[in-house]
């Protein structure tokens, strides 16, 4: 049993090893769907230290299971308490991934089922522990709801997503476009709101940018693009772009490319009131939707142009 379980550790040890190997070369990371690279953008840290820690942790569980065999029976089992901190570890992933992201990484799926089977095969105690383990992780997830506490429909935490502001000098509306990096839609929507003259632009991505999205614009030292996930959660949104602008004590949600590219263009170029848009339906007190089935991206693929 033994053997097997050494066999497990050093082949989770090559697996991640060659991820590590794949972002230094500048490839993308292997990975049977978008889940991967949809996770990916919710870290704060870098893939590579992410895959480099499970070498370096399959690793050390190999060697300590190759070592364990010389020692004398009774001595401490280090090999039981890493796998059970793997355990731990690869819940709360997880369950972030299930509960909060609402997408699954298929790689991340693998290297939870590799601790899972490590556990169950270091015997029946160690089996019970792991799934205790794990249960006290998953279930405060399964019962939690992840929402900024200032989040509601009267007073949003947008400014706690926001990448990036633009200000004008005589701002008649205020706007936020929550948006991604890899919509094609969204890309013609920043397109539109470059030369704006009379919006103060703030700018809300789901994802980490790596360069900003146009110039002129004042960078944030810090953002949480997750807020501006759980943002279009609440309201059942799964699409981007979508424009938040504020409209007396509440606010406007336009969405769809070519209906935030006309709002832009009667709102955001002259210091003329909007007059143009009908009665918007109202989807929750104090906020008003202008829906939109076209031009819009997923929130959980990426898109293409039409």
């Amino acid at each position: 049993m033994d053997r097997i379980k050494q066999f497990i550790a050093l082949a989770a040890s090559a697996v991640t090893a060659l991820q590590s190997l794949l972002i230094l070369m500048g490839r993308s990371t292997a990975c049977l769907g978008e889940g991967c690279h949809i996770v990916e953008k919710l870290i704060l840290v870098s893939p590579l230290y992410l895959n480099l820690g499970g070498l370096i942790y399959f690793q050390a569980v190999f060697w300590s299971l190759r070592s364990s065999r010389k020692e004398p029976a009774g001595r401490f089992d280090w090999t039981a308490l890493l796998l059970l901190a793997g355990m731990a570890a690869d819940s709360v992933l997880m369950s972030y991934q299930i509960f909060v992201a609402r997408t699954l990484c298929i790689y991340c799926l693998l290297i939870f089922s590799v601790v899972l089977t490590l556990n169950l095969l270091h015997g029946f105690r160690q089996s019970a522990r792991a799934v205790a383990v794990s249960s006290a992780v998953v279930a405060p997830f399964a019962i939690l709801f992840f929402l900024p506490v200032s989040i509601t429909p009267r007073n949003f935490a947008l400014d706690q997503g926001v990448y990036a502001v633009r200000t004008c000098s005589q701002p008649t509306k205020q706007v936020y476009l929550i948006f991604s990096s890899d919509c094609a839609h969204c890309q013609n929507v920043l397109q539109a709101l470059e030369n704006c003259s009379s919006c103060d632009l703030f700018l809300n991505p789901i994802d980490h940018l790596d360069t900003p999205p146009m110039e002129g614009i004042e960078l944030r030292s810090s953002y949480n693009p997750e807020v501006n996930r759980i943002l279009l959660a609440q309201f059942g949104i799964e699409q981007v772009p979508v424009l938040i602008a504020k409209s007396g004590d509440g606010y406007d949600f336009v969405r769809g490319e070519k209906r935030i590219v006309d709002y832009v263009q009667q709102a955001c170029f002259t210091q003329n009131p909007l007059l143009y848009l009908e009665k918007p339906v109202s989807d929750k007190e104090s906020i008003d939707v202008f829906t939109q089935e076209q031009d819009e991206c997923s929130v959980q693929l990426d898109c293409t142009p039409q």
